[in-house]
């Protein structure tokens, strides 16, 4: 299934298919699909620690969005919907009918745009979503933007490390950090491209019909997330009609990475549990 490459950051191989770097592995026979989108500056190594925990209960798809990681710089992005077709071709390729999607941060309004506009889901979970931003957050966001685009994609790593993660795990856990410090000072244009979808992204959010989205939805985000607050998980889950939201207490943005056991299962138990 194409090229493979090699990830430092990842312990496993990628293929490429049409400048989307992937990694498919296949659970049992007749294993669920699920495919993990990332967030915004991020790659797909932010799954890893969810891969071994799922498989072989599930077959486990995982891409860098155009931009990042292995994947192609794609010029021209201006919208979410972008992204989605960078989905709609890979599992097109890949042959899958039907899939849980699983989207973080930026990767969670990729994934609600998908589920607004497709009916090949069984599942919808959306983790740290952003939603209805007021004017004080989307200040904030179009502040950390400027830096960005001003001095580079990794110049406001510092700060973002301190609050994505609980400062216990910051400082057991310089392994993780250096990671992800990489993977930034890795970013090129097409980040930047993505990261303005991110933080402009309410308006063209708006334009999508959550009301149509017939599957079953799981809103999770974390009590001391101050860019994807509870209060957003709380009012899109109300939003959305089949949907419920778990608050994490004590969990910053980062929760994916630094809970993972928990928010893994939480998953799980959802798509299991969910009919």
């Amino acid at each position: 299934m194409g090229n493979t490459v090699s990830n430092p950051l990842l312990q496993y191989p990628l293929r490429i298919h049409q400048g989307t770097a992937y990694n498919y592995m296949e659970g049992s026979r007749h294993a669920p699909t699920i495919l993990f989108v990332h967030g915004v500056g991020l790659d797909q190594s932010l799954w890893h620690p969810w891969l071994n925990r799922l498989v072989p209960d599930f077959s486990l798809i995982t891409l860098d969005l155009f931009g990042h990681g292995q994947s192609e710089d794609r010029s021209g992005l201006s919208r979410i919907e972008d992204f989605v077709k960078q989905i709609d071709e890979l599992v097109e390729f890949l042959c899958i009918d039907r899939f849980a999607l699983v989207g973080f941060s930026l990767g969670a309004l990729i994934s609600l745009a998908y589920a607004s506009m497709r009916t090949k889901l069984s599942h919808l979970v959306l983790l740290h979503p952003v939603y209805r931003r007021n004017q004080d957050q989307l200040r904030q966001v179009q502040d950390r933007l400027k830096i960005a685009l001003e001095q580079g994609p990794d110049a406001y790593i510092e700060i973002a490390l301190k609050r994505w993660f609980t400062e216990s795990y910051r400082h057991a856990r310089e392994d993780i950090m250096s990671d992800l410090r990489e993977i930034f000072r890795r970013n090129s244009d097409g980040y930047l491209q993505a990261y303005r979808l991110f933080a402009e992204a309410d308006q063209e959010m708006r334009t999508y019909n959550g009301g149509q989205i017939e599957c079953p939805v799981l809103v999770i985000t974390g009590s001391d997330d101050a860019g994807s607050t509870p209060t957003m998980s709380e009012q899109l889950a109300r939003d959305l009609p089949y949907a419920r939201h778990i608050i994490n207490p004590g969990h910053r943005h980062m929760a994916p990475l630094e809970f993972s056991e928990t928010l893994c299962e939480q998953t799980r138990s959802f798509l299991i549990e969910t009919p």
